[in-house]
């Protein structure tokens, strides 16, 4: 890895680690059950993995699969550790454009996880 990609590689796994556990708190805050919640993350997370280019090329998707995968921060995450690999793509520089996109899911997550959550079941 170059070194020139470390700090875009720290400052994605920040912004990553930070917005996917913000998102498990706001996914948390509306499963029922523990039995419920890890099929419901893989019922969200597994396709957005496939439109969004994680596990393959996506210039066989259509335009408006390109066009939701742009939404969600999986991409953008994606994009900036690949980024951090490759820096010519960006000199060595965090892009700010996918930066915002992961950030703003990580605030949305937080204000949503914070009207919600509690530790304690709500009374039957």
């Amino acid at each position: 890895m170059p070194s020139a990609g470390i700090g875009p590689l720290l400052v994605g796994i920040l912004a990553g680690s930070a917005t996917f556990s913000c998102l498990g708190y706001a996914v948390a805050s509306v499963v029922d059950s523990v039995d419920t919640a890890q099929p419901m993350i893989q019922i969200g997370t597994l396709p957005l993995y496939i439109i969004s280019g994680i596990w393959g090329p996506t210039d066989s998707l259509s335009n408006g699969l390109r066009s939701v995968a742009k939404v969600f921060p999986v991409e953008h995450l994606s994009a900036l550790l690949h980024q951090a690999y490759v820096p010519g793509t960006t000199g060595g520089h965090v892009a700010g454009g996918d930066l915002l996109v992961v950030a703003a899911w990580a605030a949305a997550a937080v204000l949503f996880a914070g009207r919600r959550f509690s530790w304690l079941p709500e009374p039957a």
